[in-house]
């Protein structure tokens, strides 16, 4: 199937998911199209979900991804797969949802800042970072909400080593974790994963926390922050781990320097990295195969990169 298939037939499916599970779709269709904000919406149980998203946020997705990338729908999307598998809304006020799959777990997504439901819907459903992390060492490179933090420890990991430089991302994921009573496997650190150990400047915007990133000069952030980074290197004598199962990075972009510029013995003690790209994927493929790794794709200028080590 050629990509403009693929994408008609993905957009087809959203179109059908969220007459499914919406009253208002017709709405949200439309101010999609016509980029109005929405105010609420409407499930088909008749319970409304109050939206105040700012226009701004909008502004900041499209300049940093596509002119088709509306944080508002992938959250609603995100939502209707959620509610589809079974997933329940627990509360919902004016900026949270909290949603849980099952008892005893739970996350709470914020509403109208970044693409916290839509980030679930593509761990716990799509699974991108796959499923088995049975008794894994992982490192969580962009913990973010820590939601994939809470999915690795619930699969089974024994130890999750969040790194999350945004301190608003990083305080909603220490209350994750804590409503999870996961606070002895997941361990949360306000770093950026980097080339190197020191500090940085972190570009904040304001409402979009899911595009924090390491500022660059021609960084279009609404404000910086000064920041601790560290290495693959560093995280590992930290906390004595002699190797990492499994390396998770969504980090906007910090992927290509961090895999260009790895020791060879720090790559050789990791036995899987998934990533997410924005970018393409440029020359990580062969770099990671050159290291003994396999490696497979989904996407092609935004996608997520899976490599794992061949066993000798």
């Amino acid at each position: 199937m050629s990509l403009n298939a693929r994408t008609l037939r993905d957009q087809l499916n959203a179109f059908l998911l969220l007459q499914r599970t919406y009253k208002n779709w017709i709405e949200i269709a439309t101010d999609y199209i016509t980029r109005k904000p929405l105010s609420k919406v409407v499930l088909k149980t008749g319970n409304t979900i109050p939206l105040a998203r700012k226009p701004s946020s909008l502004s900041q997705a499209l300049h940093h991804y596509h002119r088709w990338y509306d944080p508002s729908i992938y959250n609603l999307i995100g939502l209707a797969k959620l509610l589809n598998r079974g997933w329940k809304i627990r509360h919902v006020d004016n900026d949270y949802l909290l949603l849980s799959p099952q008892p005893g777990t739970v996350l709470k997504c914020r509403l109208n800042q970044g693409t916290d439901i839509s980030l679930v819907s593509e761990i716990f459903v799509r699974q991108v970072y796959g499923s088995d992390f049975n008794q894994k060492v992982v490192v969580d490179v962009g913990a973010y909400n820590g939601d994939s933090a809470i999915y690795f420890a619930r699969r089974g990991a024994r130890l999750v080593i969040g790194l999350e430089p945004d301190p608003r991302s990083l305080e909603l994921a220490r209350e994750n974790v804590k409503l999870n009573n996961l606070e002895d496997r997941v361990i949360l650190l306000n770093v950026a994963l980097s080339t190197r150990t020191g500090e940085s400047k972190l570009g904040v915007n304001a409402e979009t926390p899911n595009i924090t990133q390491i500022a660059e000069p021609y960084s279009t952030a609404d404000d910086t922050l000064e920041i601790e980074t560290v290495t693959v290197e560093e995280i590992m004598k930290r906390f004595n781990v002699q190797n990492i199962d499994f390396l998770k990075m969504n980090c906007e972009g910090c992927e290509y320097g961090i895999i260009r510029t790895l020791p060879a013995k720090a790559l050789e003690s990791i036995s899987e990295i998934v990533l997410e790209f924005h970018s393409g994927p440029l020359d990580i493929p062969r770099i990671l195969s050159r290291h003994g790794f396999t490696v497979t794709m989904i996407g092609h200028s935004f996608g997520y990169l899976t490599a794992k080590r061949i066993s000798n």
